[in-house]
């Protein structure tokens, strides 16, 4: 249920793409750090954004904000964002009735804020498996210890890859699990590369079968800037825009119980275009709090075009 009141600022449509540009291109910035420290942490998102507005990490506000960031990314409203295969029972059986292994496999701050493990249970996917599978949730689970949990299996053949570095982590989960072929589905042309690649060092008889989901925020841009090439990469690569499609698929792929069924999150379960509007108006509301006579967007790009003199 969406209890979060949607609360955004209005503003010029310009304003507000420049400042959604600056507040993911800062985004980008901290995931490349991450790339070297091995963590993906928003408390380094919210330090980043700060000193960018002009202000030190020591000034008083800032843990105020820091705490609000994050208290304002959780309460992200996630349930509405999930696919709408993943929440009809007849289809969500169905992709549990293939043969394999099926892991929902995605990369974000899991250690530090835990945000991305609050994204996956505010879903409810997990949630809506365990009653297909004719299991509960216990009651005494607080959402404090399900996020204190390391990665596990829910179930014989369903399982959770929500790390910092979820390449990382696939690989540990390859090199354990041995899988004979491995059926990818996710939203970056570039990840479904990088699974390519892995398994081919780890194990070059991994049969790698590579889907393409064009409904999300890389294949509509895709599609708007250049059709010719969205229409050459859907024509070279098995592509769905929903995941019911992929049902429809099973003979094509030809899954056995040795089969990985490697499902992205941000982008293929949830709808990531409506998640980056939601974040940055989380993202604003959190700077609104500390910052009293900030109301729009161009408040904001003020106060960038100010810290940068």
């Amino acid at each position: 249920m969406n209890t979060t009141t949607d609360t955004r600022l209005e503003g010029p449509n310009e304003d507000r793409q420049r400042l959604y540009d600056v507040l993911f291109g800062l985004q980008s910035e901290m995931e490349k750090v991450s790339k070297t420290t091995g963590v993906i942490s928003y408390k380094r998102y919210a330090e980043m954004l700060w000193s960018k507005l002009g202000f030190a990490k020591d000034d008083g506000p800032f843990k105020a904000f820091e705490r609000q960031l994050i208290r304002e990314m959780r309460s992200i409203p996630m349930d509405d964002l999930v696919d709408k295969a993943l929440t009809d029972p007849a289809t969500l059986k169905g992709l549990l009735e293939l043969p394999g292994v099926i892991a929902l496999w995605t990369t974000g701050d899991a250690s530090v804020t835990r945000y991305q493990k609050w994204k996956v249970l505010k879903s409810q996917v997990g949630q809506s498996v365990h009653q297909l599978i004719g299991e509960s949730i216990e009651p005494t689970m607080t959402t404090k210890s399900f996020l204190r949990q390391e990665p596990r299996s829910d179930h014989g053949r369903v399982v959770s890859i929500v790390a910092d570095d979820k390449m990382k982590a696939l690989r540990e989960h390859i090199e354990s699990a041995k899988p004979t072929k491995i059926v990818v589905v996710e939203d970056s042309r570039k990840n479904l590369d990088a699974v390519q690649k892995l398994a081919l060092d780890i194990d070059p008889v991994i049969e790698v079968v590579p889907i393409w989901c064009t409904s999300t925020r890389e294949g509509t841009e895709l599609r708007a800037s250049d059709r010719t090439k969205f229409d050459q990469v859907c024509s070279d690569t098995m592509n769905i825009a929903s995941m019911s499609e992929i049902l429809e698929k099973t003979n094509q792929i030809a899954p056995d119980d040795r089969t990985l069924w490697l499902i992205d999150f941000d982008g293929v379960v949830a709808d990531n275009v409506q998640m980056r509007e939601r974040q940055m108006d989380a993202k604003m509301r959190a700077i609104q709090s500390v910052l009293p006579d900030v109301h729009t967007e161009r408040d904001i790009l003020d106060l960038l075009e100010k810290a940068k003199v």
